[in-house]
């Protein structure tokens, strides 16, 4: 079995938009855009087996890659990532497959809490448009928390090392879409113009 594995807290740690395909593309077997999907291993996106906990997301109706529930995932719930490029086990249907695994509580009480935006007031006004038209405020804001522990009731139930639990929670909005309009300029003909002067 030739593949990659990803562990939670190192795509924690990467510069990307907290969204587990684009994570993929740190990996030197894949590619993606360009109205094709995700290609691992060189296949085509359609024999991609997308699995979180062993349970199928691709949606298989008419053949193709959907992955909406992989790519959604929370990213806060990730305990590893397994991209299988070639000669996988009779486990992982397709071709290739790519195996995210969600975390579970422990004996310890842990959580966290993260807050990400894209504040177009710290970009740079885009190439060959006017700075009256730049967009200003956050066109995204996403925040979200995760806790997990062992499930405690009060003089009912001690669930350390027997039950746990692991939650996680994500919000996001973006608050440009809403009614922010943007204003362009537009030259029309003139009337000389539409007349075949174009002198002037």
């Amino acid at each position: 079995e030739i593949g990659n594995l990803i562990i939670g807290k190192d795509a924690l740690r990467q510069p990307i938009a907290r969204s587990i395909l684009g994570l993929l593309v740190t990996s030197p077997t894949i590619v993606s855009g360009a109205g094709s999907g995700v290609m691992i291993g060189g296949q085509r996106a359609n024999y991609t087996n997308l699995t979180i906990d062993g349970i199928p997301t691709t949606n298989n109706i008419y053949g193709g890659q959907s992955g909406g529930m992989t790519s959604d995932q929370s990213y806060e719930s990730i305990a590893q990532i397994k991209i299988t490029d070639s000669n996988g086990s009779a486990e992982t249907p397709g071709f290739v497959s790519l195996i995210t695994t969600t975390k579970g509580g422990t004996n310890d009480l842990h959580g966290s809490v993260f807050y990400l935006t894209d504040n177009s007031a710290f970009n740079a006004v885009p190439f060959l448009q006017p700075p009256q038209n730049k967009l200003k405020g956050p066109e995204l804001q996403w925040y979200g928390l995760s806790v997990g522990g062992p499930v405690w009731i009060p003089k009912l139930y001690n669930g350390r090392n027997k039950t746990f639990f692991f939650v996680t929670w994500e919000h996001r909005t973006f608050p440009l879409a809403a009614g922010n309009a943007q204003t362009f300029n537009t030259n029309l003909p003139t009337a000389n113009f539409l007349t075949g002067n174009f002198s002037s």
